[in-house]
């Protein structure tokens, strides 16, 4: 065995090696524990109150279209729970002023609740401990409800009308 053949058989062990130990690192160290930020608190209080999470930061797109303009938001919830056949989006509270929460609600909770197909909204203020159940209520206008009801008394009507024509036809 010459020289050059030596140092070719200790650089290719020395980079088996390097290869071994950088492979096996992860094995070796002890994975630190996270700790327990606002999602893990949120989560815990959800689960050891009954709620069962179904998602956990689910997102849905928002588009909207204004002649040419195309405007596109993304939605995001921090969970999706249920509690016996309720669904809930879970939006964890961050350092919001009375204005900016007011204007949260009506720009993206109500879209939230709509876009995950939700029956209400849970704020968490963990740092508070604080869980407010956040429901809309969308009221239609007077001529909305009367077109309604006219629209539905009509089908009434007519349907009446087709069963005397069935019924009563005469033998």
């Amino acid at each position: 065995m010459q020289g050059e053949d030596v140092w070719a058989i200790l650089l290719g062990a020395a980079f088996l090696l390097l290869v071994a130990r950088s492979l096996m690192s992860r094995s070796w160290q002890s994975t630190p524990v996270p700790l327990e930020g606002p999602h893990q608190a949120a989560r815990r209080w959800l689960e050891d109150n009954g709620y069962i999470i179904v998602a956990v930061r689910p997102e849905a797109e928002w588009h909207a279209y204004h002649g040419a303009q195309h405007v596109q938001r993304t939605l995001f919830a921090d969970f999706l729970v249920r509690q016996g056949a309720r669904y809930f989006a879970v939006v964890l509270a961050r350092n919001l002023t009375d204005g900016a929460l007011e204007s949260r609600l009506a720009a993206d909770w109500y879209l939230i609740t709509q876009a995950f197909g939700v029956e209400g909204l849970l704020h968490v203020d963990v740092e508070n401990e604080l869980v407010h159940e956040v429901d809309f209520e969308l009221t239609h206008p007077p001529s909305y409800r009367w077109r309604q009801l006219l629209n539905r008394s009509l089908w009434f009507l007519g349907g009446v009308l087709f069963a005397f024509a069935l019924f009563h036809a005469a033998p």
